[in-house]
């Protein structure tokens, strides 16, 4: 009976010695993928709807704005997209065109790698309209 509790008190000791070991090993070998994933730099951006675009009696072109965000100031992108419009009269073909805009535009930026953030207004505060619009933010990892 002795030699039972001497053995189980030496793999009790074994046991716990070797999971010590084990944590301390995890504790560091941390990946350094796991590191810099912390320390990462992001670039921004944003599309707001640009007020006015071209129209005629048979097709209406709609804008957006793609404004990249940085240092060293910001830099626009315009992207349209154009409706036929079968009657003249048809006030719906602007509201379609700029839908059609935004879409294309979503699409680039998703097909660059970027990631959507969220809409906030784009406001006049910044300077870059004279009334509040809606802003549809984006940010990607710097490359």
């Amino acid at each position: 009976m002795n030699y039972h509790k001497i053995f189980l008190f030496v793999f009790c000791i074994l046991a716990f010695m070797f999971s010590g070991s084990h944590i301390e090993a995890q504790t560091k070998q941390v990946p350094k993928s796991n590191l810099t994933a912390k320390l990462n730099k992001w670039e921004y951006c944003v599309i707001f709807q640009q007020r006015n675009g071209q129209v005629d009696d048979k097709k209406v072109t709609g804008f957006v704005i793609i404004t990249y965000l940085q240092e060293s100031g910001e830099r626009e992108e315009f992207v349209e997209a154009e409706v036929i419009r079968e009657n003249p009269k048809d006030n719906n073909a602007y509201a379609l065109s700029i839908r059609k805009a935004l879409v294309k535009a979503f699409a680039k930026l998703g097909n660059e790698g970027w990631e959507f953030v969220g809409k906030f207004p784009f406001t006049r505060e910044f300077g870059f309209s004279q009334e509040d619009s809606l802003g549809f933010y984006f940010k990607r990892s710097k490359q």
